[in-house]
């Protein structure tokens, strides 16, 4: 086999692991709603499926279509040394989002 052609086998094996994976969501992640708070003042916050609200500081970050009411899967960190004026929930710094697919 040529050198081409293990180069071609090897990107579209990667990219068919990549893909699947994808759709699987965010390793060891909980699920929650995307939720378009913006005419309330805030911004996009996520109710986790615990009822807990978080407000993700980078969620433009990723590409993920911003929809009210999508589900999806997220990895995060709290952030303890920032405020924001949105009351609704504790600020956080995502690591992973995906939307679920239904």
């Amino acid at each position: 086999m040529t050198t081409i052609k293990k180069l071609v086998l090897f990107i579209a094996t990667t990219v068919l692991f990549t893909s699947c994976k994808m759709n699987k969501g965010c390793a060891e992640s909980l699920n929650g709603t995307l939720v378009n708070l913006t005419l309330d003042g805030c911004s996009w916050v996520i109710e986790l499926d615990n009822n807990k609200k978080i407000i993700p500081i980078n969620l433009d970050s990723f590409d993920i279509e911003k929809e009210d009411d999508v589900k999806v899967s997220i990895t995060y960190n709290l952030l303890d040394d920032v405020a924001g004026i949105c009351m609704t929930g504790k600020m956080a710094e995502l690591s992973c989002i995906q939307k679920i697919n239904n």
